[in-house]
């Protein structure tokens, strides 16, 4: 399963993009309010 990060401080584009990419049953998809965030869930 491939794993995707999405980081975005909009939420509406966050989510946007997150359902969108959610949609693929390949994708396992994680959502970061900003930078600092996203770096703590990729390591």
């Amino acid at each position: 399963m491939t794993k995707i990060l999405v980081v975005d401080d909009e939420p509406t584009d966050r989510m946007l993009m997150a359902t969108v990419l959610g949609t693929n049953p390949e994708y396992e998809v994680f959502e970061a309010v900003d930078g600092q965030d996203g770096l703590n869930l990729a390591f």
